[in-house]
């Protein structure tokens, strides 16, 4: 949204790391929730936590892969 040029900023694994550690414990509360409702069809749960899930990851990794290139290009050393 600045304009700052940070194609040369690398971010590697960091961002799906990043992702995981931020969202797995949220997403492995909700398989042991899902696994203990009963009622509900087992491919309802595989089909509503799956979508979940994916659009949860989908969501969240530009985020967290922008907000990781910013603190990166905010720690540079001075040009």
């Amino acid at each position: 949204m600045c304009g700052a040029a940070t194609g040369g900023i690398e971010a590697g694994d960091g961002p799906p790391w990043l992702t995981v550690l931020l969202l797995g414990p949220l997403l492995s509360a909700l398989t042991f929730i899902a696994a203990r409702r009963e009622d509900w069809p087992l491919w309802m749960r595989l089909a509503g936590f799956g979508t979940f899930a994916v659009g949860a990851v989908l969501i969240a990794l530009p985020r967290i892969k922008g907000g990781l290139i910013g603190a990166l290009w905010g720690m540079r050393p001075p040009a």
